[in-house]
């Protein structure tokens, strides 16, 4: 016998949110069992999602060709065009419903594509993804080895997501191959956990989101790169996540990795638009003060060449300029370290190791031969000078 709702309370996948056809599933259903003369369970519930109504349905067809084959001429051959008429009906539900599911996500982008920062995507990106059929959203940063979650969204109970994001800035998830994250990060694309009572593996990953019983994810890839993933899950309307809710979020993902990268490369260049007014007012300040600078005549020591190499780096490179002196990845670490910013600070901009940027920062003084970071901006600011006025 099929029921309407799992004993739990759960739905299954698609909920079936159009009362008139759920009622009338239910009473065809049991008409149906009337045909057929089974005792049907009088007090079977309405169904709330799709696949409990589609089991109906295929349980009250099977009835009724039953009744056929024994003989049931009279409103047999009825029911079944009946049965046949609302199994298409429900048909056409849940397609309307995965296209309204796409048609959220497509609006959730469009307004996520004027957000020009990075903090502002992190406020803004959950409370979408949510709009979209979820009730909570949790986003979690690759960090080396590791996934630490950042942040924990809940419309629905802003206090709860407090303290869900609280206790889940406290973990740190090895991805090794016990993870079902891992594989997401080998072969990115989504992942569905359709019940976590079934996979062990899944309990540390989804502890911040309080006893889930299902949920998808799929990786955040801003450059081409996994940075982070998306979980999300229908735990208030008790839903179970389907395929369709995947591939869903991947979607979503997908276009938010863009919308990332986008607020990126905007962040960079407002960075970079202010370096320049400032290498700008600093090459006046040089000149001034070498105009200003008195002569000074004296002998010079032959064993002293810091006139000379101080001479020399001030004219570093003039046959070249400053982006066939470094690499690409060199610049924004440089246009960075003139912003004020730390190994630490520029590593997390990256989203790469200190350790990285600390190797980059010595390629940068032996290329602008500088002997610390301040000389080294110095330089890098005379060029990108030099350079504007060409």
């Amino acid at each position: 016998m099929v029921h309407g709702e799992a004993d739990d309370g759960w739905i299954e996948g698609v909920a079936l949110d159009d009362p008139t056809l759920a009622e009338g599933v239910r009473d065809l259903w049991r008409r149906a069992a009337h045909v057929a003369g089974v005792t049907a369970d009088a007090g079977v519930a309405i169904p709330r999602d799709v696949r409990t109504a589609s089991a109906l349905l295929d349980e009250a067809s099977a009835w009724v060709v039953e009744a056929l084959e024994a003989g049931e001429r009279k409103v047999g051959p009825r029911m079944l065009v009946a049965v046949g008429a609302m199994q298409g009906d429900l048909r056409e539900f849940r397609s309307h419903a995965r296209g309204r599911g796409l048609a959220r996500v497509q609006a959730a982008l469009g307004r996520l594509r004027g957000v020009g920062s990075v903090d502002q995507l992190m406020d803004l990106g959950p409370s979408e993804l949510c709009r979209c059929g979820f009730d909570r959203v949790m986003i979690t940063q690759i960090q080396g080895s590791h996934a630490v979650p950042q942040l924990v969204h809940v419309p629905a109970d802003p206090d709860w997501a407090l303290e869900l994001q609280e206790a889940a800035k406290t973990m740190r998830i090895e991805l090794d191959h016990t993870t079902p994250e891992t594989e997401m990060l080998r072969r990115p694309g989504p992942l569905l956990i359709a019940d976590t009572r079934l996979d062990p593996r899944v309990v540390p990953v989804m502890r911040p989101l309080a006893e889930t019983r299902s949920y998808v994810a799929a990786p955040i890839m801003p450059e081409g790169k996994v940075m982070g993933f998306l979980h999300a899950d229908c735990f208030v309307t008790q839903r179970t996540m389907d395929e369709f809710d995947r591939d869903l979020l991947w979607t979503f993902a997908q276009g938010f990795g863009y919308a990332w990268e986008r607020a990126v490369l905007l962040e960079r260049l407002r960075t970079l638009r202010q370096d320049v007014r400032r290498g700008h007012a600093s090459v006046l300040t040089v000149m001034d003060e070498f105009t200003r600078a008195g002569v000074e005549i004296t002998r010079a020591d032959p064993g002293d060449h810091s006139v000379m190499s101080s001479a020399a780096a001030m004219f570093v490179a003039s046959d070249q300029n400053v982006e066939s002196l470094l690499t690409r990845r060199e610049l924004e670490v440089v246009a960075l370290m003139a912003a004020g910013h730390s190994n630490t600070a520029i590593a997390e901009q990256l989203y790469v190791s200190e350790g990285t940027v600390k190797s980059h920062v010595k390629h940068i003084l032996r290329k602008l031969r500088a002997k610390n970071r301040a000389e080294a901006v110095s330089r890098y600011m005379r060029l990108v000078r030099r350079e504007s006025t060409v």
